[in-house]
């Protein structure tokens, strides 16, 4: 298994075999896929009860009524997509490996582009995580960690102190307003959600 989701009491499952529907009764239905090889499925999201389907090289696809539709037709235009996620806030949030990030809001019809041309300091994206103020922390992996506020971006990568430029995990930290991020060498305590605030490794 690389990835699940939930749709109400549905357990949506991407895996090297292919994808799979996990019903209430129990029963595992297996999935028609987009026109993209079996082993490419990586990861898996859902948002309004609609399914989202990211490929290793193959790009996104949006599972509408039975019938699947490509990201790119949607604007996102990246091949290889690392993860999908749905945030607190209602946003489908996809992690690429070659584009940045993409975000589409629920009543939009096509989705924002956040890349280096933006202020990201990387277009490898690993990871993403939204604090209570909705402001999106994005984990890259060679050029640390941005802060994607309203319109604006924020970057605190090595020279900021982060004892790496790879982040590939990020958590609510034990008290408000601070953040743990994983780096490949070790964990940093962010103890305020700006930038530019004392940091612990």
């Amino acid at each position: 298994i690389n990835h699940l989701t939930l749709r109400g009491e549905e357990v949506w499952i991407a895996a090297d075999a292919g994808l799979f529907c996990s019903l209430a009764d129990g029963s595992v239905q297996k999935v028609a896929l987009p026109p993209v090889s079996t082993d490419s499925i990586r990861s898996i999201a859902s948002l309004s009860g609609q399914i989202w389907v990211g490929t290793s090289s193959e790009g996104l696809w949006l599972l509408d009524k039975s019938q699947w539709v490509s990201g790119a037709s949607l604007g996102c235009f990246a091949r290889a997509i690392y993860r999908i996620q749905t945030t607190p806030s209602g946003l489908l949030a996809v992690a690429t490996g070659d584009a940045g990030l993409f975000l589409k809001r629920s009543a939009a019809a096509s989705f924002e582009h956040w890349d280096r041309a933006k202020g990201l300091p990387s277009d490898i994206v690993n990871c993403l995580f939204e604090d209570r103020e909705q402001n999106l922390w994005i984990g890259t992996d060679i050029g640390g960690v941005a802060r994607l506020g309203t319109n604006s971006v924020a970057n605190y990568g090595m020279q900021q102190g982060l004892p790496h430029a790879c982040v590939f995990g990020i958590s609510p930290g034990s008290v408000e307003d601070s953040l743990w991020l994983g780096t490949l060498r070790g964990a940093v305590h962010l103890h305020s959600a700006v930038f530019g605030g004392d940091g612990d490794v």
